[in-house]
C-alpha cells in the first residue's frame, strides 16, 4: 500500500535568513519613523530630520520667551563681576593735613597772645627804668621767650596727638566703609543668584515636554515580521495536506484490495 508522491522538503533555515534580516531592518525603520515625530505645541517645536549617511538629529525650537529664559541662564556668572575694589582709602596725608591746621589754630591766638605779652613787659621794664641792655632786662626777655617757646612747644605736641587721633578715625571710616561695601556686593551676589534660582525654576515648570507626546525619540513596540516561523508554518501546513493525501488514497487502497478479497472466496465457493 504506496503512498501518491513524496513529502514536501523541510524548509531550509539558511534561504530564510536574508529574508528575516530584511523584514527585521524595515521594521526598525518603521519603529524609528515611528518614534520620532514632529510635535508642536505652545512651548515650541521638535523636529527630527536624517540625513545621507542615516544620521538623525533632532532640532528644538523655543518660544521666544522660553529661548530668552534659557539663554540667560547659559550665560557664564562671574562673581567678579559684582566684587569690587574694596580696599581701605586711606591717605597718608590725612595726619600730617590734621597736625598742621591744629597748630595753625593755636599759633592763630597764640601769636597775638604773646606778640601782646612781649609789649606789656617791654613798657612795664622801661616804666621801671630798665633800659633794654641791661641784665635785669634780658634776664626777664629771656624769661618771657622760654615761656613762649613752651607755649608753642605745648601747641605742637597737641596738634601732633589731635593729628593721630584724626588719622586713626579717617582709617577706621574707611575700614567702615570698604566692610560696608564688601556687604552690598555680596548681597548683590544674592540678589543675582536668587533671580537666577526663580528664572530656573520657572524654565523648568514651564518647558515643554516633547517627550510626553512621543517626540522624544521613544521607540514604540511594532512587532516585526517572522519569515522564518512563517516559513516554518508553511511547510507544516504543506505537510499536513500531504499526511491527509496519504490517509485518503490508504484507505481507498484498502477498499480495492479488500473487494478483491471478497470477490475471490465468492467464487471458490461456487
Amino acid at each position: 500500500m504506496g503512498g501518491g508522491g513524496s513529502p514536501p522538503p523541510a524548509p531550509d533555515p539558511r534561504l530564510a535568513i536574508p529574508d528575516q534580516e530584511a523584514a527585521n531592518r524595515r521594521a526598525f525603520e518603521q519603529q524609528i519613523r515611528e518614534g520620532r515625530p514632529d510635535v508642536v505645541g505652545p512651548g515650541g517645536m521638535s523636529q527630527w530630520s536624517r540625513d545621507a549617511g542615516g544620521n538623525w538629529t533632532n532640532r528644538v525650537t523655543l518660544d521666544p520667551n522660553l529661548q530668552g529664559m534659557r539663554d540667560q541662564l547659559s550665560q557664564p556668572f562671574e562673581n567678579s563681576g559684582f566684587l569690587r575694589d574694596r580696599t581701605p582709602q586711606y591717605d597718608a596725608g590725612t595726619r600730617q593735613r590734621a597736625e598742621d591746621a591744629l597748630y595753625a589754630r593755636s599759633t592763630s591766638r597764640l601769636d597775638p597772645q604773646w606778640d601782646k605779652a612781649e609789649q606789656r613787659s617791654h613798657e612795664r621794664l622801661l616804666g621801671q627804668g630798665f633800659n633794654i641792655k641791661d641784665e635785669g632786662y634780658r634776664s626777664t626777655a629771656e624769661d618771657l621767650g622760654r615761656q613762649r617757646t613752651d607755649a608753642y612747644a605745648d601747641a605742637r605736641n597737641a596738634a601732633i596727638a589731635g593729628g593721630g587721633q584724626e588719622a586713626s578715625q579717617e582709617l577706621e571710616r574707611s575700614l567702615q566703609s570698604a566692610e560696608f561695601g564688601q556687604r552690598s556686593d555680596l548681597a548683590n551676589i544674592d540678589v543675582r543668584n536668587a533671580d537666577r534660582d526663580r528664572i530656573a525654576r520657572e524654565l523648568q515648570t514651564l518647558m515643554p515636554n516633547f517627550n510626553a507626546g512621543g517626540g522624544g525619540g521613544g521607540v514604540p513596540g511594532l512587532a516585526s515580521v517572522d519569515v522564518m516561523g512563517a516559513g516554518q508554518q508553511n511547510y507544516q501546513n504543506q505537510l499536513g495536506t500531504w499526511n491527509a493525501q496519504q490517509g485518503r488514497r490508504d484507505a481507498r487502497t484498502g477498499a480495492i484490495v479488500s473487494g478483491v478479497g471478497t470477490a475471490a472466496m465468492i467464487a471458490i465457493m461456487i
